[in-house]
């Protein structure tokens, strides 16, 4: 108290809006008696833009500015490799200024729609399955470019037949590598964290359509004295806030405050990516045993 200068508040209409609002206060001002996402601001996304041909970027800064983004990822090397084989796969453009053919459609890593060598129509359909596959949607853009390709071939466009076979057989390349697998349409983030005196850690599984498709590990600062139940409490609160994917379950080793709370702020905001209701579910003996010792190990 020694410390404390002066009081100030917000009225807001709901316990949900002063949710919201709490946690974008933490993120601007990252006060130092709060539990917080720490220094959240150097993790890379990836970045979807918004514009009439949109490109993928790696970024450090999220803005409202309409793109997409996903993230935040906490390997910079693995991104990069990643996001050089989406470009590779669905052939989305890469400059900046569309004025012309580039080297890049010449070697084939380009559709070239600054040339309208693909409409815009087409393009989408590349960028919706950019985002299916970042997402983890595997199975539907198999079925999407599966689809398409047969109506290519029906229309005697074989030499697009033949691009959409080639993006096939990439997708099913990266399936064949996924080794841990669940059975079932399995989509949940599964959230644990461990902690000493002078620092917190929480670790995110995402898994999609009964995969997953990876791990993060994400640092928390002002968590001294504080119950592993505030902590993971604080990360759900941070790290929802931002543009990600929402699961429709949320597994947690701890139970939360202001859960019933909590749960209907994730649901109204994953309404938006027509994702059903989200719920949270504490962790139980009825998970597989090589993946509560992943977790105890954590």
């Amino acid at each position: 108290m020694n410390q404390f200068h002066h009081l100030e508040y917000i009225v807001t209409d709901t316990e949900k809006e002063a949710l919201i609002l709490e946690s974008n206060l933490i993120k601007k001002h990252m006060p130092r008696y709060n539990i917080r996402l720490k220094d959240d601001k150097r993790y890379p996304y990836i970045r979807v833009t918004n514009e009439k041909f949109p490109r993928v970027l790696i970024t450090r800064r999220v803005l409202d500015d309409g793109s997409y983004y996903y993230g935040p990822f906490t390997e910079a090397t693995t991104l990069r490799r990643l996001v050089k084989f989406i470009k590779a796969l669905f052939k989305v453009r890469d400059c900046k200024n569309m004025d012309g053919p580039c080297l890049n459609y010449q070697i084939d890593l380009c559709r070239a729609p600054c040339d309208n060598k693909i409409s815009e129509a087409e393009y989408k359909k590349m960028v919706d399955n950019v985002s299916m596959f970042f997402e983890g949607k595997y199975d539907e853009i198999m079925d999407a470019l599966k689809e398409e390709m047969m109506d290519a071939a029906e229309n005697h466009e074989f030499e697009k037949a033949a691009v959409l076979r080639d993006q096939i057989n990439s997708v099913e390349d990266v399936l064949e590598k996924q080794k841990m697998e669940f059975a079932g349409d399995l989509d949940q983030d599964v959230i644990a964290s461990a902690s000493d005196e002078e620092l917190a850690c929480v670790a995110v599984f995402s898994v999609r359509n009964g995969k997953i498709i990876g791990r993060e590990d994400f640092l928390m600062g002002g968590g001294e004295n504080s119950s592993e139940e505030k902590i993971v409490t604080a990360f759900l609160k941070q790290y929802y806030m931002g543009p990600r994917h929402v699961p429709s379950k949320i597994i947690l080793h701890k139970d939360v405050e202001d859960r019933n709370l909590i749960e209907e702020w994730l649901s109204e905001k994953e309404k938006q990516m027509w994702i059903s209701k989200c719920q949270l579910k504490v962790l139980n003996s009825d998970w597989p045993e090589w993946f509560l010792k992943t977790l105890k190990y954590f």
